[in-house]
């Protein structure tokens, strides 16, 4: 199984989301454990070990660490308008 590690800023965004969504959300996060990961992923276009998985109208953006690949960040949990556009 891997590890994966869940930045600050998605788990304060799924912390707020309701219950029903928020559970989606983890039961996703939790998929990713497995080898291959489960879930409707897709890479990231231009950005290699970068890759989104869609729950619903949410989306978790992740990446796969290069060195260990037993190793994913959860880097941008959002709604699917708002999780593409930079930040700043």
């Amino acid at each position: 199984m891997r590890e994966v590690i869940v930045h600050r800023e998605p788990r304060k965004y799924v912390s707020r989301l309701p219950n029903p969504y928020r559970q989606r959300i983890l039961d996703g996060i939790v998929g990713l454990k497995e080898v291959p990961p489960k879930g409707d992923i897709k890479p990231i276009v231009d950005k290699k070990g970068v890759y989104r998985l869609k729950v619903t109208s949410y989306r978790i953006i992740f990446e796969i660490d290069a060195d260990d690949e037993n190793v994913i960040y959860v880097t941008r949990v959002a709604s699917r308008g708002q999780v593409y556009k930079v930040r700043r």
